[in-house]
C-alpha cells in the first residue's frame, strides 16, 4: 500500500512539475484558402484540408505546400516564433479559365457547339487567349491567338509567293536579253523568297495543328448554373439576422452556404454562425454538433477561441463533462490573445464545472493550461486595468486545484501589489466555489 502512495505521489509530482512544459512555447499555424478544401503539407507529410490548424514547434523551419486539384499549387517556407499565433489566408490561382456571363437566356456557344443557356459560369477552359462575341441571342466562345497568327502568316506567304513569281519572271526576262548577272541575282532572291514562303507554309500546317488541338481541349469546357443569389450575400444576411437576433432565419441564410457553397470561403464562418445560433437558442444539442464540425474540420484563425469556449459550453449544458476536458486537452488554443481579458474570464468559467467531474490528476492538467493562458496575458499586457482580475483567477486555480498554501502565498502578493483587495472576500468566494487540492 505504501508503494502505490508513493507511486502515485510521484507521478503527481511529475505532473505538477513537468506539465506546463509540455504545453510551453508551442506555436499555431491556421491555413485557409479560397477555395477551401486544398491539401495542406508539411515537411512533405498530408496535415489536412484549408482551413486547418496546426501546432508547430517554434524556432524551426517548415516547408509548407498547398494545392487543390484545378488550381496552381503554392510552396513557401514558414517558420514561428514561441507562441505565436499565425494565419496564412491564400488566394488559389485556377490552372483553367473561368467565365462568368451574368444575362439571362442567351444560348453559349464554344466552337460554334452549344452548351447551355446565360446565367451560367463556363469553365474547365484551357489557359490562353480566346474571343468572346456577344450578341442578342449567343455568347460565342472561340479560340483568337491562333486565328490572328495564322491570318498574319497567310498575308506573309501570298506577299512571299508574289515575290517569287516576280523574281522568277525577272530572272526569264533577264536571261532572255543575254543578261546572265541579273539573270543570276534574281534567282537567288526568288530561291530566298521560297525558303522564306516553304517557312511560312510549315507554319501555317504548324499552327493549324496547334488550333485544331486547342479547339479539342477548349470543347472540353463545362457549364454551371450561376446563381445571382450568391454565397456573399447569403452570409450578410444571416450576420445580419444574427444582429437583430433572429436566429432561426440566420440558421436558414448559413444553412444554404453550407449546402450549395461546399467550396466557399464562408463556409468555416458559417459554421460557426450556425452553432452560435442554436446556442442562442438553448438548443445545445445543436450547437455542439455545428461547433464541433466547425472545430475538427473547418477551423479558422478569426474565431477559433470563441468557437472552443462555445463548444466546450455546449458540451457542459449537455453535462458530457468527461468529452469536454478530453476537448480542452485536445483542441483548446495554444495561445490565448484578448487585450480586454473577456477571453480569459468566459474560459476561466469552463474549468469549474468539468474540474468537478474529473480525476486529479486531469484537475491539475486543466488548472495549468489555464494558468498558461493567464501568464501570456500578464506577461503580454503588463499595463492593462485587468491584471488584477487575472492575477486573482490565477491565484484561485493554483489554491482550488493545485497546493493551497501556494495559492495562498500568490494572493498576497497580488494584495501588496493592490492593497484595496480584500483577501478574505477572494478566498471565501474560493472556499464557496469548492476546494480540490
Amino acid at each position: 500500500m505504501e508503494n502505490f502512495i508513493m507511486r502515485k505521489f510521484i507521478i503527481l509530482l511529475i505532473l505538477f512539475i513537468f506539465l506546463p512544459c509540455f504545453y510551453a512555447g508551442a506555436s499555431e499555424l491556421f491555413v485557409n484558402s479560397n477555395p477551401i478544401r486544398a491539401n495542406v503539407e508539411i515537411n512533405g507529410a498530408i496535415v489536412g484540408r484549408t482551413p486547418v490548424r496546426i501546432i508547430l514547434q517554434p524556432l524551426t523551419e517548415y516547408k509548407l505546400k498547398i494545392y487543390r486539384e484545378g488550381y496552381k499549387k503554392i510552396e513557401k517556407s514558414i517558420k514561428l516564433q514561441k507562441n505565436e499565433v499565425k494565419n496564412i489566408f491564400l488566394e488559389l490561382a485556377p490552372d483553367k479559365i473561368e467565365i462568368v456571363l451574368k444575362d439571362e437566356g442567351k444560348i453559349v456557344e464554344v466552337c460554334g457547339d452549344p452548351i447551355g443557356k446565360t446565367p451560367a459560369i463556363v469553365y474547365n477552359i484551357p489557359n490562353g487567349v480566346y474571343r468572346l462575341e456577344k450578341t442578342d441571342k449567343y455568347y460565342k466562345i472561340n479560340p483568337a491567338l491562333y486565328s490572328y497568327s495564322i491570318r498574319s502568316s497567310i498575308i506573309e506567304s501570298i506577299y512571299m509567293g508574289g515575290m517569287f513569281t516576280f523574281l522568277l519572271l525577272k530572272s526569264n526576262e533577264a536571261r532572255n536579253n543575254g543578261d546572265s548577272v541579273y539573270s543570276t541575282a534574281f534567282n537567288i532572291g526568288a530561291l530566298v523568297a521560297s525558303s522564306i514562303l516553304g517557312y511560312d507554309l510549315y507554319k501555317i500546317f504548324k499552327l493549324k495543328m496547334a488550333e485544331e488541338k486547342n479547339i479539342s481541349e477548349l470543347k472540353k469546357a463545362k457549364i454551371r448554373p450561376y446563381s445571382m443569389k450568391k454565397d456573399r450575400e447569403l452570409f450578410s444576411d444571416g450576420v445580419r439576422f444574427i444582429g437583430e437576433g433572429k436566429y432561426r432565419n440566420a440558421i436558414e441564410k448559413f444553412s444554404l452556404i453550407i449546402n450549395l457553397y461546399e467550396d466557399s470561403q464562408y463556409v468555416p464562418v458559417s459554421y460557426y454562425e450556425l452553432g452560435y445560433s442554436y446556442f442562442m437558442l438553448n438548443d445545445f444539442k445543436n450547437s455542439e454538433k455545428y461547433f464541433r464540425t466547425y472545430l475538427y474540420e473547418y477551423p479558422s484563425y478569426e474565431m477559433y477561441s470563441f468557437g472552443f469556449y462555445y463548444y466546450i459550453e455546449s458540451l457542459i449544458k449537455n453535462k458530457k463533462y468527461l468529452l469536454a476536458a478530453r476537448e480542452f486537452f485536445d483542441y483548446s488554443p495554444e495561445v490565448l490573445d484578448d487585450d480586454s481579458g473577456k477571453l480569459y474570464e468566459l474560459y476561466y468559467g469552463m474549468i469549474a464545472p468539468i474540474a468537478k467531474k474529473v480525476k486529479r490528476e486531469d484537475r491539475i492538467k486543466l488548472a495549468n493550461k489555464m494558468i498558461k493562458y493567464l501568464d501570456y496575458f500578464l506577461g503580454k499586457y503588463k499595463g492593462s486595468s485587468y491584471q488584477k482580475e487575472i492575477m486573482i483567477m490565477k491565484g484561485k486555480l493554483i489554491y482550488r486545484y493545485i497546493n493551497r498554501d501556494r495559492g495562498l502565498l500568490y494572493l498576497k502578493k497580488v494584495k501588496e501589489l493592490y492593497p484595496k483587495m480584500s483577501l478574505e472576500e477572494v478566498l471565501r468566494d474560493t472556499e464557496r466555489a469548492g476546494n480540490y487540492e
